[in-house]
């Protein structure tokens, strides 16, 4: 807790003391992107870093156009008088916003992680990219959120961000400290001098790397965030229904983060059936922007800190991970299916956050909480020494496809199983570890050790796929280099393909956008992404009207597959094609999403 206001801090000094003229502050997704940007910008907080009038303010990611107009957020012209619109700060501004990689030349950018690893990649204006970051400091938040291979990358940025003499610092509250040593020493490595592995494991801990040397300063947490957490593990589904019930019985809010979109969707239609006076509200990735940002704000409205009584009691929220991405939102219980570790403690930070009465009111930050104790139900079956590779499949046969290292898993479920729940920040480390720490290995049943040496191999292979991609450092810019020869750019992520929908509801003879906004942003806003492998093509039924709808898009349609969506109750039907080029049909509703009736449905997709 308060890891962004101490990296802002940090990264002020370091700008006092001349060591770097701004900031680019790195997040995960698009969505905690966003939450960002809106934070710094609040009261204009980020002006705080510069001289009065001084700086700019830029977004970095996919989607950045859609979430603001840049040029009117960072125009600040007291010097020119009145009617002078077209001053010089408002044309640097757009300018910087015209594109992603020029954004990263603001002086202080938020954006995803992605648009920085792109300047160790051999991309198109690479070194724009590495200009833009090499006089700032790096924040880097939600660094755990990095996978092998794009943890591969980061460590590749680090060195060329050191090289270039740039600060850096990387935020988690769960980063195991196998991988904190490879972040320092590939810092280190690019700042032209030695460093040891680390040696502390306080939890929370500051970590502090440069040419002097190493400081490891445990960290003392606040007691407002210091809590134990009980867990309970629940072997089958009717019984994560039974304690949903009871708790919203109780009149108290809970939620139930399911690892799937399908599991979501399956158990939403379960408990809307059996409770019609009481329905569940959905949350998952596969709405289109407009509908899921909607359903967000609603979210934060019923169950934020701002939340009252009336909004919070009886209600019921069935989401997938995308709750806990940038949605600060509050609830009495929770239900997660099993996850890894770490995410079963990001999952716990929704559980609770805030301060109230047995009634849901908010309460003073220094008043015990009046709701019983925290508590947290996570659906796993038992970890059994016995355990095979069917262990996860029996129960959750989606979230083995999600997380495929079903030896972590185990690990997890064995941990939570034998302390009944775990204290945080006390325990923390020791959870983190005895999940990923090496020797970990070595206590996992015999059953499940083929397909934990499956996942790690798959590991080992998703870094060396980053290695062969990743700019050679020592090599330099040199005519003879075979790294710019592909015409393609190398990803900053891994994972099977997608495709981006573009949805248009069929009216007065043509197609219009799904998101009734704004004729500028309403096809954008239209948009969401599926697996290549579900949809991969417009139906031909439908190509002259979709041609005619392109002609409408600024972009003309290009690398998107338009869906025709016409009315059928209180649903839209359409068509497409899947990778296979068999016809399969797609239904959409605001209220749960896009789903696919023919054809095998990525059981998998988030």
């Amino acid at each position: 807790s308060g890891k962004t206001e101490a990296a802002l801090t940090l990264a002020a000094r370091l700008m006092a003391a001349s060591n770097g003229h701004g900031v680019y502050l790195a997040l995960p997704t698009m969505a905690t992107a966003d939450a960002m940007f809106d934070r710094v910008r609040k009261n204009d907080g980020w002006r705080r870093f510069f001289e009065e009038g001084a700086g700019q303010l830029a977004l970095a990611h996919s989607a950045d156009r859609l979430k603001l107009r840049l040029e009117e957020v960072n125009r600040r012209d007291a010097d020119y008088g009145p009617g002078e619109y077209d001053t010089a700060s408002r044309h640097c501004s757009a300018w910087l916003a015209d594109s992603r990689k020029k954004a990263l030349l603001a002086d202080f950018g938020v954006g995803t992680l992605d648009q920085a690893l792109l300047g160790v990649l051999p991309a198109r204006h690479q070194s724009l990219r590495l200009l833009g970051l090499a006089d700032k400091v790096l924040i880097v938040d939600e660094v755990h959120a990095c996978d092998c291979y794009m943890g591969e990358l980061l460590g590749r940025l680090l060195r060329f961000h050191a090289a270039m003499g740039g600060s850096a610092i990387l935020l988690s509250a769960t980063l195991p400290s196998n991988q904190r040593t490879r972040y320092l020493q590939a810092f280190a490595q690019g700042a032209g001098f030695a460093a040891n592995a680390p040696q502390n494991d306080a939890f929370p801990l500051a970590t502090w790397l440069a040419r002097t040397g190493m400081d490891e300063q445990p960290v003392q947490a606040r007691e407002s965030v210091s809590r134990r957490v009980d867990v309970t593990l629940l072997p089958d589904e009717s019984q994560a229904i039974a304690r949903l019930e009871a708790a919203i019985g109780q009149g108290r809010c809970a939620v139930w983060v399911r690892n799937t979109v399908a599991d979501a969707v399956d158990s939403w239609r379960q408990w809307n059936t059996a409770y019609p006076e009481r329905p569940a509200i959905l949350y998952h990735a596969r709405f289109t922007l407009h509908d899921r940002l909607k359903i967000g704000e609603r979210l934060l409205g019923d169950f934020g800190p701002d939340s009252r009584p009336e909004t919070r009691r009886g209600r019921l929220v069935i989401a997938t991970q995308v709750v806990e991405q940038s949605l600060d939102v509050d609830f009495d219980d929770m239900v997660s299916d099993i996850a890894p570790i770490d995410l079963i403690i990001q999952r716990a930070g929704r559980l609770q956050r805030h301060r109230r009465d047995a009634t849901g009111s908010r309460v003073p930050a220094d008043t015990s909480d009046g709701r019983g104790g925290v508590r947290l139900a996570v659906l796993s079956p038992e970890p059994t020494p016995e355990a095979d590779a069917k262990w996860i499949k029996g129960l959750l046969p989606k979230t083995g496809k999600v997380y495929p290292d079903h030896g972590k898993l185990w690990l997890t479920a064995r941990w939570m199983a034998k302390e009944g729940g775990f204290d945080v920040p006390r325990q923390a480390r020791d959870m983190i570890e005895s999940v990923y720490a090496d020797e970990a290995f070595d206590c996992l049943p015999e059953g499940l050790q083929t397909v934990a040496d499956a996942a790690d191999g798959k590991c080992r292979a998703d870094r060396g796929t980053a290695r062969g991609n990743l700019l050679n450092f020592d090599e330099g810019y040199i005519p003879a280099s075979l790294q710019w020869q592909d015409e393609g750019e190398a990803p900053t992520r891994l994972g099977e393909a997608t495709v981006r929908l573009r949805l248009a509801r069929l009216f007065d003879g043509g197609l219009v956008p799904w998101a009734e906004v704004d004729a500028s942003i309403a096809w954008a806003l239209s948009e969401l992404s599926v697996p290549r492998r579900l949809i991969a093509a417009e139906s031909p039924s439908d190509s002259v009207l979709i041609a005619a709808a392109k002609q409408s898009m600024v972009d003309e349609g290009r690398y998107v597959v338009v869906i025709a969506l016409r009315r059928s109750g209180n649903a839209w039907l359409g068509r497409a094609l899947n990778a296979s080029d068999e016809e399969v049909r797609v239904v959409y509703s605001p209220i749960c999403g896009l789903t696919i009736e023919k054809g095998v449905e990525d059981e998998s997709d988030l």
